[in-house]
Parts: C-alpha cells; structure tokens; sequence
C-alpha cells in the first residue's frame, strides 16, 4: 500500500521545520560572529588568524544550538562531536583557502569573501550534518527529513 498524501506532506513539513531551525540558529551565531569579525579586523587584527580564533567559539555555540534546538529530537551519538568537529574543520579549512586565494592573492576585500563563504557553506553543513552528526532516533527515519 502506498504512501498516503498527507504523510508526505507531514514529512515535508518535517523537513522545512527542521531547516528553518537550522537557518535561525545559522543565522544568529553567523550575524554574531561576523560582526565580532568586522570589529576585530577593523582594529587591526589579522583577517584568517580572527576567523580561526571565532570558529573555535563558535564552534561550540553552534553544535549545543543544532544539538538542542534544530535537531533536539534526535539522537547524540559519543562521536557526534568528533563527526561535527571534522564537519566544520573541512568547512574552516575552506575558508581559509578562500581568504587565501580571493583576497590574499586576488585583492578582495576579505569581508565580502567571509561573508561569501558563510552563503556557501550553509546549505552543506545542513545536509553534512543532518546526515552523518545528529542521527534519527525512529529507526528507519529518512535522514534527508
């Protein structure tokens, strides 16, 4: 027997729940660190040296935000962090290279590279993490919803 319309639907809605959480939680710690980032590089600090230092913060405020708000009906695997860590290291090192590349070597302003990079990482991060950190706690539960 096949699937009926509105479990679908009731899926669905999962889904865009599910993101649009992401999406706040994504867009508060984004907004706060990087205008923390502006202000540190406009005093004078090294743009890559402060995206490093941010992400380590950050990177604890967004996994305990994903952890209980977007995902808070999932279940936290003993290495989840791990899995979440190597996440947004590989993002980092991504960044990194932009910073790099775009405005070390091209000479775009590092801003807009930064604030590049945050567009273009969020959509994977969702998806990365959604599959491989924070797991269904309803055995054969569609990971993608």
């Amino acid at each position: 027997m096949g699937a009926l319309p509105f479990q679908k639907q009731s899926t669905m809605n999962k889904f865009q729940l599910r993101f649009t959480r992401y999406l706040a939680v994504g867009i508060i710690l984004n907004l706060i660190f990087y205008l923390l980032y502006l202000t540190l590089t406009f005093i004078g600090l090294e743009p890559k040296i402060t995206s490093c230092t941010l992400f380590l913060i950050a990177l604890t405020a967004s996994y305990i935000g994903h952890n209980n708000f977007t995902f808070k009906d999932y279940l936290i695997s003993s290495r989840s962090f791990i899995k979440y860590l190597f996440i947004q290291l590989s993002c980092l090192t991504f960044s990194l290279t932009m910073l790099f590349l775009f405005s070390d070597l091209l000479g775009f302003p590092h801003q807009v590279i930064q604030l590049t990079n945050i567009v273009l990482l969020a959509p994977s991060n969702f998806f990365l993490m959604r599959k491989y950190v924070f797991k269904a706690n309803v055995q054969g539960q569609n990971l993608f919803y």
